[in-house]
């Protein structure tokens, strides 16, 4: 069976009668290793030579080095800072969720937190208010499209998959991004979601389009992009809009982070967000890429980080924040959507200031006007 389709379909074959021959010139003493020792196969790490063909001369500044990014730029969030080092102040907790619902069937709710409640962990809690919230709004955890989960300690990272998975859906899972923030000990769990439900057809939703949601979710080893290393899909299509699961710098035969520092770790995990959208439409590129946040864990690697999307696109609104801790312990991962018309977007930047405040706001919008990525930054003037 052939197809020049990025992902070939799949064939099953019914046999109905067979025999087995023996095959000639192969001694039957050798194992099955010996008898591939002649045979050359290309292991995980062959299929990553091609990492460098986008290099362009960056000078003599090596990973080593201390990349001096400038602070006041308005698409870098740094915290505190001494000595090169980031000091992470432990964040205020709050029980205050936002839920929002639109006719069109998009919901989204914010700051879900997790605590302890007697034997239940923090994730358990966090899952069983978003279930139930959803559950008011006439919606389930089928309905979830993408995941954003912040947690206060990332070594919990494989217990938190198996709790996660018991409570969210196994099949068609949302898409999900994990990250490790300063959060209080007393609700070490934050969550936010994006929700989609067809909207109904009564007389008021009448004109409103019910557009199909389309999920890939990819168990098995590859060499093409990586497994998911949790109860999550890789990418979700709902309509013209892409979500795209967090993505590190995983070696995909492996499952391990790439050797070679930032660079390398960057170039890696980009390539594995650029293989997903097109697998999910052949059309897509990483220059349809709306928004997005590059998660970083120290501020040396913005620089880098910024300079290996902007040699790719400069075609979205992507900001830079530096976390404390990402899984399997890799210093980048990029959190991205997409839209099959993003050609067909606008760009505008305006401002203002309020009291000693500075209100910047970012924003990218399509011809119709029916979908937007507006990110808005506040900083201090004192």
């Amino acid at each position: 069976m052939h197809t020049n389709d990025t992902i070939a379909p799949v064939g099953y074959i019914n046999f109905k009668k067979f025999c087995l021959l023996k095959k000639p010139n192969v001694d039957e003493n050798q194992s099955f290793r010996e008898r591939m020792a002649c045979y050359r196969v290309r292991s995980p790490l062959a299929h990553l030579m091609d990492l460098d063909d986008l290099e362009i001369d960056l000078g003599t500044v090596t990973d080593g080095d201390n990349f001096d990014d400038d602070a006041s730029e308005n698409n870098s969030i740094i915290i505190d800072q001494t000595d090169g080092q980031v000091c992470f102040g432990e964040l205020i907790e709050t029980d205050s969720v936002s839920c929002i619902g639109y006719p069109n069937g998009w919901t989204w709710i914010n700051s879900l937190t997790g605590y302890w409640v007697d034997d239940k962990s923090p994730l358990i809690v966090a899952l069983e208010k978003l279930r139930d919230l959803l559950q008011e709004r006439n919606l389930e955890l089928t309905d979830v499209v993408a995941v954003t989960l912040y947690v206060r300690d990332m070594t919990e990272f494989l217990n938190m998959n198996a709790q996660y998975a018991s409570i969210m859906c196994r099949i068609s899972p949302p898409v999900r991004v994990c990250v490790e923030i300063p959060l209080s000990e007393y609700t070490p769990i934050l969550i936010d979601v994006v929700a989609y439900k067809p909207p109904s057809k009564s007389s008021s939703n009448s004109n409103l389009p019910s557009i199909s949601k389309h999920t890939m979710h990819v168990q098995s080893i590859s060499h093409w992009a990586p497994a998911n290393i949790g109860p999550y899909s890789q990418a979700i299509r709902v309509g013209d809009i892409i979500y795209v699961a967090g993505q590190i710098a995983l070696v995909p035969g492996t499952l391990s982070i790439v050797e070679g520092g930032i660079r390398q770790q960057c170039r890696l995990s980009l390539r594995h967000v650029s293989r997903i959208i097109k697998a999910v439409d052949p059309n897509i590129q990483l220059r349809d890429v709306v928004q997005g946040i590059c998660y970083v864990t120290h501020t040396k690697y913005i620089h880098a980080a910024r300079t290996e999307w902007e040699k790719r696109t400069n075609n979205a609104i992507v900001d830079y924040i530096v976390v404390s801790r990402l899984p399997k312990n890799a210093i980048v991962e990029w959190h991205l959507w997409a839209h099959r018309h993003n050609a067909r977007f606008e760009y505008e930047e305006t401002g203002c200031c309020v009291d000693n405040y500075r209100v910047s706001i970012r924003r990218r919008w399509n011809y119709e006007n029916n979908v937007a990525a507006i990110v808005t930054y506040i900083s201090s003037g004192i």
